[in-house]
């Protein structure tokens, strides 16, 4: 009777010593788990789509769409993008492709003559609010816009906005200070994306590219797409991100090729 009540105790010490290294490993599972929480990874992606128009001047949506699937991009900003225009069959590009992804989206039309041309804003969290600002131009050119969109990204605000500016170089500048006072009436994180076509070390881009960081960790060009000679689009983010990733996708599907990155929002 004495051995067993000896044995009962022996074994209760020898699984009462492993107990701490249990604990020591929950803690450390815990730590990792709550340092994720306070992580917010996004991937963010720009594209000029050229309203479904490849390199082999087809129209082609799918391509366009498989393309942005493949990235598996959390928040998406395109430009040239058509709705219900007969050269793309009248098709309504901006519920195509959000319907397709199964994204929040938000269409900011420039022309609108019953056949609308504009920018979009794709979202895999709610779009909570958006304004289409234009921008500034000449009384001939081709009207711009500047989509600002407020984004609930699991409980934090967010501020995107979303462009594609004058082909025109007298026009640019102009259409930058824009875009620069609307960043500074911002409140919280923010991230700006789109078509510039501006060069990163022009004078134009100067002034942005001290405001906002360029999520682009080396050179490397955008356009056109079938043999690139120009970085033109941008992902740019507030400090409130670290830039983990940015980099160029390979598509025939557009003029331009896509680009994708992925920030962290520390929180």
């Amino acid at each position: 009777m004495l051995f067993a009540v000896l044995t009962i105790c022996t074994s209760f010490t020898a699984v009462k010593k492993e107990l701490p290294v249990i604990q020591q490993e929950d803690a450390v599972a815990m730590e990792i788990s709550l340092n994720k929480a306070r992580e917010q990874v996004l991937k963010l992606m720009t594209f000029n789509m050229r309203y479904g128009v490849g390199v082999d001047d087809c129209l082609d949506l799918n391509r366009v769409i498989e393309t942005i699937r493949d990235t598996d991009a959390d928040i998406i900003a395109l430009n040239e993008v058509d709705h219900l225009m007969p050269r793309s069959n009248m098709q309504k590009q901006d519920k195509i492709i959000a319907e397709q992804l199964g994204l929040y989206f938000a269409y900011g039309y420039n022309i609108n003559l019953g056949s609308k041309y504009g920018n979009v804003l794709l979202s895999r969290f709610p779009i909570k609010s958006f304004t289409n600002h234009p921008l500034p131009k000449s009384s001939f050119s081709e009207p711009r816009g500047l989509i600002e969109a407020d984004l609930d990204v699991e409980g934090n605000h967010i501020k995107v906005f979303v462009t594609h500016l004058s082909i025109k170089t007298k026009e640019r500048p102009e259409q930058i200070s824009f875009i620069e006072k609307k960043i500074k009436e911002s409140e919280g994180p923010t991230i700006l994306m789109g078509d510039f076509n501006s060069l990163p070390h022009s004078d134009e881009m100067k002034s942005l590219l001290d405001l906002m960081k360029d999520t682009a960790m080396e050179e490397y060009c955008t356009y056109p797409s079938y043999q690139p000679e120009a970085r033109i689009d941008y992902i740019l983010v507030s400090d409130a991100f670290e830039i983990k990733s940015n980099k160029y996708i390979g598509t025939q599907s557009s003029d331009h090729l896509p680009v994708v990155a992925e920030v962290v929002l520390d929180q």
